[in-house]
């Protein structure tokens, strides 16, 4: 099996992945597309984080669901 390095790993911070594509959607049709450390610090999320720390606690601002999230390079 070949390293993925377009997807986070579980242990990568915000920092280390904080220039690439944080994408949420949700199913009501809410979404953000912005940078992961433009979206972190817009929220005061320490860059020390986990992504998929972040990615769990998610919650939509529309109807409170639980949205579906990515990090990708582009």
């Amino acid at each position: 099996m070949s390293a993925n390095y377009e997807r986070p790993k579980p242990i990568d911070t915000i920092h280390y992945r904080k220039d690439c594509i944080f994408r949420i959607h949700c199913g009501c049709g809410h979404f953000i597309i912005e940078p992961l450390g433009q979206f972190a610090a817009a929220r005061g999320i320490p860059i020390t984080t986990r992504i998929y720390k972040v990615i769990d606690r998610l919650k939509c601002t529309k109807c409170g669901g639980r949205p579906t999230a990515e990090v990708t390079r582009y």
